[in-house]
């Protein structure tokens, strides 16, 4: 209830129409683009951000703070020209050395970007940021005239794609040297979207100003609101008290309810939930258990908990809808071949696995419910820990959890985005799974532009991750289900769940 108030305390202020109220499920780690690595913070720096290039409603390539782009080389090379009326929020003209200074931070081994190598096709990127080569003048980013120009080590299929993700936006390096780590803040963050930082209240509030000197047409919304609301029930009376415009994230409770109502609005997303099994260091690097784990459980019980259709099982690590996909991939539920596993792997069942998630509504149900059919159908002792968003992380990279509950929505509309988790050389590979072959696969599969040439490697990776290796057990496929007020209908989600306020 408490919650409750203190929203309400904070919704209790002068309003207008051009107000919108937006739910964040969670405080958000950080606003430094170069450490983001994760899906809460997304609304926050889409709107406040810009890069060369943005990706629409329907995942197409649109020039932003670039004029346009030119492509050489059989697309070896890009060329970005800078807009002359491009500015950050406080004024300053937008400079192609700007993109430069952003790359340099990005691929510095100091920064520790969780990102960085989704860019190593970039020239000299890999050597730089190994430290092999600490000359930053040989990566293949650099300014010429009034162009920010990009060369690549070999063609990739979706690089342009990159470029609208947060990892390759600008930077203001003179701030960052002026403010250290309280660069991010308000009154010191400097941005190049149509919105800019004007507050924060730690766990209640980020508000978001109308940008001055966007360099594109002004947003009928001046001023965007995101409360931080944990629960969907408290999320769903602020709402309909008008205290939020905008709720997404339910709980299976909720979400029944949500569904029958003339607000509801579903938006295709490609968004996975996935077990990752951690495949070194921990009891499930045997194989056989983790084949165990994976077959030995009932997806559609876990739908019905959820509340979601049974078609929203997940079958592959790639979602339907990308190229690739392959309904075949995964290990099905087989609870026979799952005990047969286990008793190969020779777990002492005396010994309990632990589980690990975040601390949200749909996570702890997941993780409870694989807790019961797994001592049910295997005899398996699991202990569940939660932790809260913003250390779950940092939590997970520090110790050795065989079983972790993960979301991931694409960063960008290919399916390399959801492959290059189980890259050996990947920030976000929290199964650690180290397979030189796969690595081969994937980085063949980035290199090629022809999508009939790209889709037997891409299912053949997908292959080895859920049945070779079995480091990955997909669950649930996603939509982005939301409440929207009447006022906002024309507000447009796309599939890799950005939504930008400046075309409401």
């Amino acid at each position: 209830m408490s919650a409750i108030i203190a929203v309400f305390f904070l919704f209790n202020q002068k309003t207008s129409a051009e107000v919108i109220r937006l739910r964040l499920m969670d405080e958000p780690t950080t606003l430094d683009w170069h450490l983001l690595a994760t899906s809460v913070e997304t609304p926050l720096m889409m709107n406040v951000m810009e890069g060369l290039v943005s990706v629409d409603k329907d995942l197409k390539i649109k020039p932003a703070l670039a004029e346009r782009m030119i492509v050489e080389d059989g697309g070896k090379k890009y060329r970005f020209p800078i807009r002359k009326n491009a500015k950050w929020s406080d004024g300053r003209e937008v400079r192609p050395q700007d993109f430069v200074d952003g790359f340099e931070r990005l691929f510095s081994r100091a920064t520790a970007a969780p990102y960085a190598s989704l860019y190593f096709a970039v020239r000299g990127a890999r050597e730089f940021q190994s430290g092999s080569d600490k000359d930053f003048s040989k990566v293949g980013v650099r300014v010429r005239g009034n162009e920010v120009v990009i060369e690549l080590t070999d063609p990739v299929a979706f690089f342009p794609s990159l470029l609208g993700f947060w990892p390759s936006f600008p930077l203001r390096k003179e701030l960052v040297a002026q403010y250290g780590n309280q660069w991010t803040r308000p009154g010191k963050l400097a941005s190049t979207g149509p919105y800019a930082l004007e507050s924060v209240q730690p766990q209640a509030k980020y508000v978001l100003k109308a940008n001055p000197f966007y360099w594109g047409k002004r947003a009928r919304i001046d001023s965007a609101e995101f409360l931080i609301v944990r629960e969907s029930s408290t999320a769903i009376r602020l709402f309909d008290s008008g205290a939020l415009n905008l709720v997404q994230d339910f709980s299976p409770e909720d979400l029944a309810s949500a569904r029958s109502r003339s607000e509801y609005k579903a938006f295709p997303y490609l968004k996975l939930i996935y077990l990752a099994l951690r495949t070194s260091g921990c009891a499930t690097e045997n194989v056989n258990l983790r084949r165990a784990l994976a077959q030995g459980f009932d997806r559609t019980g876990l739908m019905k908990v959820l509340q979601f259709p049974i078609s929203a099982v997940a079958s592959s690590v790639v979602p339907r809808g990308l190229l690739g996909y392959d309904a075949s991939a995964g290990l099905k539920t087989d609870i026979a071949a799952a005990k047969k596993e286990l008793a190969q792997s020779g777990y002492d069942l005396k010994q309990p696995l632990q589980i690990i998630s975040r601390n949200n509504e749909r996570p702890r149900l997941v993780t409870q419910y694989l807790q019961s059919e797994w001592k049910k159908n295997l005899g398996l002792q699991v202990m569940i820990q939660t932790v809260d968003h913003k250390v779950f992380r940092s939590q997970i990279l520090a110790e050795c959890y065989p079983i972790t509950v993960l979301t991931w929505g694409a960063d960008y509309p290919d399916s390399d985005t959801f492959l290059s988790l189980f890259e050996s050389t990947v920030a976000n590979n929290y199964s650690k799974t180290s397979l030189p072959e796969l690595d081969r696969l994937i980085v063949k599969s980035r290199s090629l532009t022809s999508d009939q040439a790209r889709k037997p490697l891409i299912r053949e990776a997908q292959k080895i991750i859920e049945k070779d290796h079995a480091s990955a057990v997909p669950l649930l496929y996603e939509e982005n289900e939301t409440l929207i007020s009447a006022k906002f209908k024309n507000l447009h989600i796309n599939a890799i769940g950005y939504y930008y306020l400046k075309d409401i």
